[in-house]
């Protein structure tokens, strides 16, 4: 009885163990065969991307918008800040009590600019004039920010001529116009490090970054 009793214990830690090493196989990677496609109409203009499916539940949850009501009153603040298109974030874990590795990250924002983007000129002018305006907010209210530099380097993103954005003090991020009078911040990023791992997140997060889309209606 005391034998079968410790083999059944054994099998048990057998199971638990096997358990606890599950999630490492579904953590997001580059095969997109699962993800999922989203598509958000704003304005005359739809956005579409695609991520993995699941989300870690340490961070907030984040329901991802089918529309986006460029009529409606405050949707944007004092800082010409819109809604989230995007908050979405992984973390890499061997289970779900053990210590995080790393997370893969996906954040895609609106906001509204009081120029006319009609070149990128004037969305790498909109957009510093956004970053003004947060500043003297955060001057006003107390706030002390450390000087972060930011350098604007053209590229394509989303089907678009956009910019990349290197700050000196965070990571670094993507601007796109959606029309004339609206602009996205794209940032997708990881922080993994362990090997494996690592390869996996950056390989997710250029397949998220090559799904971005805007598109007319």
């Amino acid at each position: 009885m005391l034998l079968q009793r410790f083999f059944f214990v054994a099998l048990c830690l057998l199971f638990a163990g096997c358990a606890t090493l599950s999630p490492a196989g579904s953590l997001p990677s580059g095969d997109t065969r699962h993800w999922k496609i989203h598509r958000i109409e704003i304005g005359n203009h739809v956005v579409q991307f695609t991520i993995p499916t699941g989300e870690s539940s340490d961070w907030p949850a984040f329901e991802v918008p089918k529309q986006i009501d460029l009529s409606k009153s405050k949707l944007f603040n004092d800082v010409n800040q819109g809604p989230d298109l995007l908050s979405r974030f992984w973390d890499y874990r061997i289970s779900r009590y053990g210590d995080v590795d790393g997370t893969l990250r996906a954040v895609i924002i609106l906001w509204n600019s009081d120029r006319e983007l009609s070149d990128e000129k004037e969305l790498r002018d909109g957009a510093i004039d956004n970053d003004e305006l947060e500043k003297n907010r955060d001057v006003k209210n107390g706030r002390k920010r450390a000087p972060n530099e930011k350098r604007y380097e053209q590229t394509n993103i989303a089907g678009k001529k956009g910019y990349l954005v290197h700050q000196r003090i965070s990571g670094a991020y993507y601007i796109v116009p959606v029309d004339l009078h609206h602009y996205l911040t794209i940032y997708v990023g990881t922080d993994v490090t362990r090997s494996g791992w690592r390869e996996d997140s950056k390989s997710a997060a250029e397949a998220i970054l090559q799904s971005i889309k805007i598109e007319p209606k």
